[in-house]
């Protein structure tokens, strides 16, 4: 049985009906719908923090669905523990040359310790470190969406221009 990684980009593009990459994640969902999958109770945390600010109906769903991930005997969820944070910090500070966030930088050491390549994410961080990740476009799209940058982001540091892409493009995306 095939084991993948999945990644909080995954839950939300999968719960929000609104996010650009929905019908992506459904389909990853039904493509590998045979698959154990790994994720984290750090990411998802991510997921329910991403959706503390949408409609009751949205937050409700959310909490209804991390319930169901911790209830589904086909996914593992790796608990947070001291021995997470720590190993995710060490990653996180050899990484300082990169946006990592904490949470990826737990991901990825729990996809390394558990020996997993293929991640349910469209985040590119992941590919930086050499993982496949599923939700992401080839190459040549990736490159056909960069005009959505405009003149005005050009100034602005990486973080904030990859926040204003992903307002553009939607939540989750």
């Amino acid at each position: 049985m095939k084991t993948l990684f999945a990644d909080a980009f995954y839950w939300v593009a999968l719960l929000n009906p609104h996010d650009q990459l929905h019908q992506t994640a459904r389909e990853a969902a039904e493509a590998y719908s045979s698959a154990r999958l790994v994720t984290t109770e750090a990411g998802l945390v991510g997921v329910l923090n991403f959706f503390s600010a949408f409609r009751l109906e949205l937050r409700e769903a959310a909490a209804e669905t991390v319930q169901d991930i911790l209830d589904d005997d086909r996914i593992a969820v790796v608990p947070s523990s001291h021995r997470t944070f720590m190993d995710g910090l060490e990653f996180y500070e050899a990484r300082s040359d990169k946006n990592y966030s904490m949470v990826d930088c737990m991901s990825m050491r729990v996809m390394r310790d558990q020996d997993l390549r293929d991640v349910l994410t469209h985040d590119q961080h992941f590919e930086q470190e050499g993982f496949t990740a599923l939700l992401c476009p080839p190459p040549a799209l990736q490159k056909a969406e960069l005009p959505l940058l405009d003149e005005a982001t050009s100034d602005l540091d990486g973080e904030k221009r990859g926040s204003r892409l992903r307002a553009r493009r939607g939540p989750g995306g």
